[in-house]
Order: structure tokens, then sequence, then C-alpha cells
């Protein structure tokens, strides 16, 4: 038996039609020799195969994803099928917006005329990252029973002024409240991202155009909740 190299000599005696087997097991190499007689081999033939990968094979894949993200940023998780490129939709999570008066405003000047308020200043101490476009608080994200609110401080003349307050999304009436001090309306609405939301006074005194109530700064405010 040879482990790895080597050579077996073997001087055998055989009449002229004999022949001599040499028997080994090969875990290497080796070799039988002979001198004047006729010589087989055979034995066993064992080798260890090793794996080798030349190269890592590249895989090509597309995948189409949909998923949904909060505001403030949230984990966005989506299952890939297919083939292609992966492209993501997001849409913005729903956050409470708020603006409040600044500054006074004469009231309505005509009975029962609606004027809108005027003159606002984000509320984005306690509703972070609130808007307002012109005269309009900006939604933050979408919501299916989102409340807006509005809260209308007034002052009246010398006479009895009797103040309503009304609020409109993207121009269309949504809540319309009763007169009061402070004049407030509520409503419960689905809002969409970058909705905007506004606010209106009417004064019932028949003589309002006389004597016109005053909205205050304080106390003044719409919210989307």
């Amino acid at each position: 038996m040879l482990a790895s190299t080597g050579t077996a000599t073997a001087a055998v005696a055989v009449g002229s039609t004999g022949s001599v087997l040499v028997s080994a097991l090969f875990n290497g190499a080796g070799c039988a020799t002979t001198a004047n007689a006729l010589s087989n081999s055979a034995g066993e033939l064992s080798a260890a195969v090793v794996p080798k990968a030349s190269a890592a094979p590249v895989f090509y894949a597309k995948a189409t994803a949909i998923g949904v993200t909060n505001t403030p940023p949230a984990p966005v998780t989506a299952a890939l099928t297919g083939t292609g490129n992966l492209t993501a939709a997001s849409v913005p999570g729903f956050r409470p917006s708020g603006m409040n008066k600044s500054g006074t405003q004469t009231g309505p000047n005509a009975q029962n005329t609606w004027i809108q308020v005027t003159g606002w200043t984000a509320d984005t101490t306690n509703y972070p990252g609130s808007t307002v476009n012109t005269n309009a608080l900006v939604s933050q994200g979408n919501k299916t029973s989102a409340t807006v609110t509005a809260n209308v401080s007034w002052t009246a003349s010398t006479f009895p002024n009797t103040i309503a307050a009304r609020l409109k999304k993207n121009g269309t009436v949504i809540a319309t409240g009763s007169t009061a001090n402070p004049a407030v309306a509520s409503a419960t609405v689905t809002v969409a991202e970058n909705d905007q939301i506004t606010l209106e006074v009417s004064d019932g005194y028949s003589l309002a155009s006389l004597a016109p109530a005053t909205i205050n700064a304080t106390g003044t405010y719409v919210r989307i909740t």
C-alpha cells in the first residue's frame, strides 16, 4: 500500500507462460517494476473533490412596491414581486394644524353678510409644521375623520352686535355656528394633504353698517385635529 508516492520492487520466479500481479491501493501515485516478466498492476484510486466557484453569479431583479409613510417618518414595508425597477408611492401621514388671529379686524358692516377673517399666524408652537396660505390653514396629511374647529372672540360696538362663524374647506362650507361670544363652528370631515380651511363671520345686527363689531386676535383660532 502506497500512501503517497513510491515504488515497489519484487523478484518472482515464474515460468515462461506465467505472470505477476501486483495489487495496491493508490492514494497518490505508485509504480511496479519487473525484470524479465510480464507485469500487471491493479489498484483502487480515490480522490477528494473540492468544489470551487470561480465567480459569484450576478442576478438582476425588478420589483414594484407601494408603501405608506407617516410624518414624522415611519418604516415602510412592502412585498416585492416580479422583475424590473423598484418604485414606491409615499402617502403623507396626518399631523394636527393650527393658526391664530394676528391683530384685530373690523366685523361685517352689513347685516347677515359673511366676510372672511384675515390676518393669521401659523401656530407652530402647539401644532408643529403648521402653515398658512394667505388666510387659509393648510392640512398636514390625510385623515378621514378630522375635526375642524374655529373659535372667534369679538367685541360689540355700542350696539348689540350678534356674530356667528362658519368654516370652509377649499371654498365649500362645512360648518356654520350660531351667534354667540365667542362664536364657534366645528365639523368632522375628511381632509387631504394641502386642503385649505378658511373662516368667515357674519353679524345679525340690523345696524351693523353703522356700528360693526371688532374681531379680536386673542382667542380667535382655527384648528385641524
